[in-house]
């Protein structure tokens, strides 16, 4: 029979589990009303829905191929409800998260935190704005296998993530710098395996060469620059910007991207776009860091692969001109690795919740900025003029 004083304690945990369940369920309906541009995806992110394997083999098909088979239209709504239900989903793998933390400790302080990740105008209002991509889906198949591999034994788990990260890079190819690396380290701390072994060095060589496979026959071959822009604007009415994006994806030279990336750094524009990044989400990179660097702490073992793995979405930036995307996942790597140690380790939670114990005021203040500064962009940072608050005040 339980006391009083111990029913009062699980009544609080319940209460401060339902204050964040709501909450994170308000951010993701408050995100994507504001940002996902009444749920219609770009010119350029439905022709990704277009690409199948109907002539050939092509890099980021598979979601397309998918369409096909259950004859869904990549021109009609299917894209914008097939997107929807992801963010959704990835909101309700979220909050099956945060329960999980909060049954544990039912601090108001670490809901708070969990909260915050959540409206940081570089997780869930980004991938909002940032609407029809595969990005969302991709960090989706991680938390995945995630929920699946705790109830799973090591060996089985790295073969489900290893299934996962082919899938993965079947979707996008940037699945190997982005979710890949975080999700491996995410198996040696729940295992608690060392980095370099045959298990480790079996699934590295699975998704090189998935990796390898896409890259070299996933461009296009049968399909030509040609027959695809007539292909495209005879039947679909796609406008000559659209079309052009799509033929750099599928035909692309790198070395030009390589090229136009260096040149950025003597422009004034990008510059001050990373310096507006840095000023307006200090914050969250402050609250970040704080919860990354006291998990990998406690636990040297993994501490160097853990911030690696963090970081590898970087290594995309002469790649590509994606650049606050490529900073929007290390921010969310960054999220998905304490959510991690922290459901694994409650020590580990209660020395974070204790570091961060005094920020409850400047905690809620980062919560509400994604009203105030807008979602996080793909190009640039923040379109401040757009950004909610601003626009209801300034016509």
């Amino acid at each position: 029979m339980t006391s009083p004083k111990q029913r009062i304690k699980e009544m609080g945990r319940v209460s401060v589990s339902t204050f964040s369940t709501v909450a994170i369920i308000a951010v993701t309906v408050v995100s994507v009303i504001m940002f996902s541009d009444g749920l219609v995806p770009s010119n350029y992110k439905t022709l990704h829905f277009m690409l199948n394997y109907d002539a050939e083999f092509l890099k980021r098909g598979l979601v397309g191929e998918i369409f096909s088979l259950l004859g869904f239209s990549p021109w009609g709504a299917a894209p914008g409800v097939f997107t929807l239900m992801v963010l959704l989903l990835l909101s309700g793998l979220y909050v099956l998260g945060a329960y999980a933390l909060l049954r544990q400790r039912g601090h108001p302080v670490l809901a708070l935190m969990l909260i915050a990740l959540w409206a940081s105008p570089a997780a869930l209002p980004h991938l909002a704005a940032d609407f029809g991509r595969f990005d969302a889906l991709l960090i989706l198949l991680l938390g995945v296998w995630a929920g699946c591999s705790c109830a799973l034994p090591a060996k089985l788990s790295l073969l489900l993530l290893a299934i996962v990260g082919c899938v993965s890079l079947l979707i996008h190819e940037i699945t190997l710098l982005v979710t890949m690396p975080i999700g491996l380290v995410l198996w040696l701390i729940r295992y608690d395996k060392p980095l370099i072994s045959f298990s480790t060095l079996a699934f590295g060589v699975i998704i090189s060469l998935v990796f390898t496979l896409v890259w070299i026959f996933g461009n296009g071959d049968i399909l030509t620059p040609e027959s695809l822009t007539e292909l495209i604007s005879k039947n679909y009415g796609i406008g000559d910007y659209s079309i052009k994006l799509m033929l750099l994806v599928l035909f692309g030279d790198l070395s030009e991207n390589v090229t136009y990336s260096a040149r950025q750094a003597a422009y004034y524009d990008p510059v001050h776009q990373h310096l507006k990044f840095l000023a307006i989400m200090s914050g969250f990179i402050l609250i970040q860091g704080t919860m990354v660097a006291t998990a990998i702490r406690r636990l040297p073992r993994h501490s160097w692969s853990a911030i690696m793995a963090c970081l590898t979405p970087l290594a995309l930036y002469p790649f590509g001109f994606d650049y606050f995307r490529w900073l929007s996942f290390v921010l969310i790597n960054m999220t998905v690795l304490s959510i991690w140690i922290m459901l694994h380790y409650p020590k580990i939670m209660d020395a974070i919740i204790a570091n961060c114990e005094g920020w409850r005021k400047f905690i809620i203040a980062q919560i509400f900025l994604f009203l105030v500064v807008g979602a996080l962009g793909v190009f640039t940072s923040f379109a401040l003029r757009q950004a909610p608050l601003v626009t209801l005040i300034v016509p």
